[in-house]
C-alpha cells in the first residue's frame, strides 16, 4: 500500500513536532503543516493530502471545522486527536471513535476507511 499523505493541524508548534513523529514513525508521510484554520484550508487544496490530522484537548475548541472541511473537500478523512480517543469523520458526516490511541491503530482504521 501507497504511504498515506496527511497534513497536520495544530496551534502549538511542539504538538505538531509530537504528531509528526508519531505520523512519520507510523508510515504516513506528512505534507502539510499549518497552525490556524486558514492557513490549513489554503494548504488543502494546494497540497491535496488524503488525511487531516487535527489534534485537541477541547473538540468544542473550533466548532464547524470537521463538517466544513469534508463540505469543502469531500474526499478528505478527517482525524480529531484528543487525549483519550480518536475520531475519524468523512464526508456523509459518518464519524467512528476509538480509544486506542497507538498509531497502528489509526494508521490501520485509515487504510480501511480510505480503502471504501
Amino acid at each position: 500500500m501507497k504511504g498515506i499523505t496527511v497534513s497536520l493541524k495544530d496551534d502549538r508548534p511542539i504538538l505538531r513536532e509530537v504528531l509528526h513523529y508519531l505520523v512519520t514513525n507510523a508510515g504516513m508521510q506528512v505534507v502539510g503543516q499549518s497552525s490556524d484554520s486558514l492557513d490549513l484550508l489554503c494548504s488543502i487544496d494546494r497540497l491535496r493530502p488524503q488525511v487531516v490530522f487535527l489534534w485537541t484537548s477541547n473538540e468544542s475548541k473550533e466548532p464547524g471545522i470537521v463538517s466544513h472541511l469534508l463540505q469543502e473537500f469531500p474526499y478528505l478523512k478527517v482525524v480529531v486527536v484528543s487525549p483519550d480517543h480518536f475520531t475519524i469523520s468523512d464526508v456523509g458526516i459518518r464519524s467512528r471513535e476509538f480509544s486506542d490511541l497507538s498509531m497502528d491503530s489509526i494508521r490501520a482504521s485509515l487504510a480501511e476507511s480510505l480503502a471504501q
